[in-house]
């Protein structure tokens, strides 16, 4: 008898249990839970998009949930790669040679001085599709395909000419831990794994449409941005005018306030006058843990993580 395959989870469903995945495991904002999950689904249709817009998760404490940000996007994109503090060489061979969804955690390790102008013409060159790298390999000069999605995690600012490829994600340490569910890989890669099946279902089924998709209009909603991040963030928007309903206003509400957040307390890395400085040069730590908290809704539904007995996503 041949078993039949479970038909895929309406979309509605899909972003639900996404939302709630990531809201039962990381301390973080509604807005930055939508970046997360769009970016997600991206890497699964990454075959239509013309760009990729970076992630860049950082914050100057400690435990504040940066690797676990790493970890569950590791669980839910398509094809990744996580890794850490790894040589600029390692990430240039595994890029070139794989194209994954790179989820690097401690990457200051790829912006030494002597890497770091390479490094940053392999993340400029790799955020649009056609962008090559270029290598000497036996005696002859060969280019590289280097477009694949990328999330960096770290606690130092990147370098200038770069930071419009990126969308920040700012944490800060979490002293609530009753409200969250512990990680543990097994049980989380149990979870994640119907959400996968239902990303890769949605992405067959609009394949074809985001690939004919017209260039998105940002005369339709307010966003801050420049013409190089609105090309970057192209994707994230073709895929939210497919989910329908008020996804295009709402992906760019949730970017327009995190970008807000970052300017307002004087850490928005484009603001800063050093270059990849230091590590955790840049911030006032206690003025961004006081106000990023503040700017939490106080009745936030992260209170409904607080959960007594197993975690179910159904």
């Amino acid at each position: 008898m041949v078993q039949e395959t479970p038909a895929p989870a309406p979309t509605h469903d899909m972003l639900d249990r996404l939302e709630k995945f990531f809201r039962h495991y990381l301390h973080c904002t509604p807005d930055q839970r939508t970046v997360l999950q769009l970016w997600a689904l991206h890497t699964h249709c990454f075959a239509a998009a013309g760009a990729t817009p970076y992630l860049f998760i950082h914050s100057p404490e400690k435990q504040s949930g940066k690797t676990l940000c790493l970890q569950l996007l590791g669980l839910l994109c398509a094809d990744s790669w996580f890794a850490s503090a790894v040589t600029p060489a390692i990430l240039v061979g595994k890029v070139t040679a794989q194209r994954p969804t790179v989820l690097l955690d401690d990457c200051h390790t790829i912006f030494s001085p002597a890497a770091r102008a390479r490094t940053c013409a392999l993340l400029m060159n790799g955020a649009r599709r056609g962008g090559t790298f270029s290598l000497s390999k036996r005696n002859a000069i060969q280019d590289f395909d280097v477009f694949c999605p990328k999330a960096l995690a770290g606690d130092f600012l990147l370098p200038q000419n770069i930071v419009e490829h990126f969308i920040p994600i700012a944490l800060v340490q979490n002293f609530d831990y009753g409200f969250f569910r512990k990680f543990r890989l097994g049980e989380a890669s149990a979870m994640a794994a119907p959400l996968v099946e239902s990303m890769k279902a949605w992405a067959v089924a609009n394949l074809d449409a985001l690939m004919q998709a017209a260039p998105f209009s940002y005369d339709d909603v307010e966003l801050i941005s420049s013409p190089r991040e609105q090309d970057c963030l192209e994707p994230l928007f073709q895929i939210a005018c497919l989910l329908g309903s008020d996804w295009p206003s709402r992906l760019a509400a949730a970017l327009n306030r995190i970008h807000s957040l970052l300017r307002r307390w004087g850490i928005e890395v484009r603001n800063q006058r050093h270059d990849c400085g230091e590590r955790g040069q840049g911030y006032d730590r206690n003025d961004f843990t006081i106000h990023f908290n503040a700017w939490l809704p106080e009745h936030d539904a992260r209170m409904d993580a607080r959960f007594d007995g197993p975690l179910l996503l159904e």
